[in-house]
């Protein structure tokens, strides 16, 4: 539950900085959000196409 919580900020501040202009920041968390997702998923997993689009959306 943390976890989503804290992937939900990083979405959100990515949205934030987004608006100012601030693209690689948005990106780079969006990409530790992503990356925090995928540290729940098993290793077997993590390259699974549903896995990914799950994290993706």
């Amino acid at each position: 539950m943390a976890l989503r919580i804290r992937c939900d900020e990083l979405q959100s501040e990515a949205a934030f900085e987004s608006g100012w202009d601030n693209f690689s920041t948005a990106r780079n968390l969006r990409h530790e959000a992503r990356a925090l997702m995928l540290a729940d998923v098993a290793s077997f997993w993590r390259n699974h196409p549903e896995v990914l689009m799950i994290v993706a959306s």
